[in-house]
């Protein structure tokens, strides 16, 4: 039976380099192994998962055989625009698609198993020098690739399932960079796998799609880092609570906390105060655009003025009337060194950055979701628009005005 799997295996191989399906005549064989090892209902998968998995099998033990490891690693997770020297990429075709996604991640599960009898029997080796080859290459790669190539890298170890692979490669990275890169729930699970138990300077997941349950799953990884940017999600109250669990939890080391651009409303931005009062270690909040409205202040004075590492606090692009505007003043007054800040111009940095990310939008606006870019343009702009902010003192009218007109520049084209 060994030699049908060996054969099933190799044309799978074949198969898949040509962007085919396994035949008919492939599929009675796996059937009838699958009978032989008593498992018949796995035969109704889809034909091309079926033939990704065998392929896997096939290239991982012509690697333990003749080697190549890197080089085929460098082919299948990051395209074919490279030299081809083993005999298992010289066949393959120049396209590189999203036909081998499931591939690559049966290859990655599979490496330990070098041989058929191996994985017949399920007795997986642990080899040194093969930990020692992909923790190399990972961590060659990790720190310099774009962020959709460093999210199948993680997607990688995830699936080799290495801890000590894992723990060598992730342990020195300082920097999660996954801005604009949407994430799907297999993405979250891999993102927890690899750094739930390290500690990172920052963790970019602006504009990833995230939602309250990716907050929920991701606890560890936000809990353990210094600067967590989780601005322009899909963040509810429900992310306002668990984040407020989260700042309040023994070794906590979060310093500035980014959540623009998301929905957390009043109840959101309760529960944060409420946290704060108890946190110690947070200097930034930012919660701009976030649906939060006269109740949202609520309480904010009795708790912050209760904190004293608290530096900065954005609330621009938030809607407050009367009673609102009361509470901050009151929360400015008591905290004279907390810089509030209300509308983008009050602040130099803040309007600085806007002002870089309005200009280089020619380059980069083709990149963005652009329902989100034209409501975030649309808050930014009624922002700036106000004249009765109170104006850092190095941002002149005229200055505010060419931006104001940037903006609208971009909305038409």
């Amino acid at each position: 039976m060994q030699n049908i799997f060996i054969n099933m295996a190799s044309q799978s191989y074949e198969n898949l380099i040509k962007g085919e399906p396994n035949n008919a005549k492939t599929m009675e064989s796996w059937d009838t192994f699958l009978i032989y090892y008593n498992c018949p209902k796995q035969s109704k998968y889809q034909r091309n998962i079926l033939r990704d998995m065998l392929a896997a099998a096939h290239c991982v033990w012509e690697i333990h055989r003749t080697g190549g490891l890197k080089e085929c690693l460098n082919f299948w997770v990051f395209g074919s625009n490279i030299h081809r020297n083993t005999e298992l990429l010289k066949s393959v075709a120049d396209e590189h698609n999203a036909k081998y996604y499931h591939f690559i991640r049966f290859f990655m599960r599979l490496l330990e198993y070098p041989d058929c009898e191996s994985l017949c029997n399920n007795t997986p080796m642990k080899n040194s020098r093969l930990e020692d080859l992909l923790s190399d290459w990972f961590k060659e790669n990790i720190c310099k690739c774009r962020p959709s190539e460093k999210l199948k890298l993680i997607h990688c170890i995830f699936e080799l399932h290495d801890e000590m692979v894992t723990r060598d490669v992730v342990s020195n990275l300082k920097k999660l960079e996954l801005f604009n890169t949407p994430l799907n729930f297999k993405d979250i699970q891999a993102l927890d796998y690899c750094f739930k138990d390290i500690e990172l300077e920052e963790l970019d997941l602006r504009l990833c799609a995230l939602e309250d349950k990716s907050v929920k799953r991701l606890r560890s990884v936000i809990k353990n880092t210094k600067n967590v940017m989780l601005s322009s999600n899909h963040l509810t109250k429900e992310a306002g609570k668990l984040l407020g669990e989260i700042l309040v939890e023994p070794g906590c080391i979060i310093e500035r906390l980014s959540l623009g651009t998301n929905q957390l409303g009043d109840h959101g931005a309760q529960e944060l105060w409420k946290a704060v009062k108890h946190n110690k270690t947070l200097t930034g909040l930012y919660v701009y655009d976030n649906k939060i409205t006269d109740g949202g202040t609520h309480g904010m004075v009795e708790h912050l003025q209760e904190n004293l590492s608290l530096q900065e606090l954005h609330l621009c692009g938030n809607t407050f009337g009367d009673d609102g505007l009361i509470n901050i003043l009151k929360l400015k007054d008591t905290k004279k060194k907390l810089d509030v800040v209300l509308q983008i111009a009050e602040n130099l940095e803040l309007f600085e950055y806007v002002e870089n990310k309005i200009r280089g939008l020619n380059q980069t606006w083709k990149s963005y979701d652009q329902k989100y870019l034209d409501t975030l343009l649309v808050a930014v702009l009624k922002d700036l628009e106000k004249q009765d902010c109170n104006k850092d003192p190095q941002i002149t009218w005229e200055r505010v005005d060419n931006l104001v007109q940037e903006i609208k520049k971009v909305q038409k084209e």
